[in-house]
């Protein structure tokens, strides 16, 4: 596997044209990751991404009934092309507040982290094989010390690595809180790393 970098390339003229979509036009720019970048829509944001995977997680309304995963305001679908094969999709979700604003959950998050590195140690240059990601996954929701519903919110992003070979990229940053009931909200935990490739 490569080393990560930006494949979201807002130059191009087809994420261009795709940012003249109505729910993001004019909408401020946020924050960027790997496949996607994130708009400012006050109330909510939109989110924009070449991954599938991504989207799918988001889009799923079993996992959305769970507290620990975002709440999909409108789902969009695809709306453009990059270049080639790298499809633009859109969707637009609750807003959250980043872990840091909330140091008291940060331990409880480290503590995840750790508990699944003891199983598959992360290295951030590479991905490990998806089986094995679903197993530290479940491996770590066995703990009795996490919420019944978050432990369940694990079990269940397990699943979806093993239906769809998702790859896990899970870090501190992927958790961020709900203000309003100050849950934890597992975020843009899965890539679909074939996207390297094309």
């Amino acid at each position: 596997m490569t080393t990560k970098h930006v494949l979201l390339d807002m130059r191009k003229m087809g994420v261009r044209q795709a940012r003249q979509h109505p729910c993001i036009r004019n909408k401020p720019l946020m924050g960027r990751g790997v496949f996607s970048a994130v708009f400012d829509k006050h109330r909510s944001v939109a989110k924009l991404t070449l991954d599938p995977l991504s989207y799918a997680l988001l889009s799923s309304e079993k996992i959305s009934r769970n507290p620990h995963f975002p709440k999909a305001h409108t789902r969009y679908g695809i709306i453009g092309k990059q270049e080639q094969q790298l499809y633009l999709y859109l969707i637009e979700m609750e807003r959250l507040k980043p872990l840091k604003v909330y140091p008291s959950l940060y331990q409880p998050i480290t503590q995840l982290l750790n508990r699944i590195e003891e199983v598959t140690p992360y290295d951030e240059r590479y991905y490990p094989e998806p089986t094995a990601d679903a197993e530290a996954i479940r491996y770590a929701s066995r703990h009795p010390d996490y919420p019944r519903s978050f432990r369940r919110a694990l079990v269940q992003l397990a699943d979806f690595i093993d239906t769809y070979s998702a790859n896990l990229d899970l870090h501190h940053n992927n958790f961020m809180v709900r203000p309003s009931t100050r849950e934890l909200v597992i975020n843009d935990p899965v890539v679909d790393a074939s996207l390297y490739h094309i």
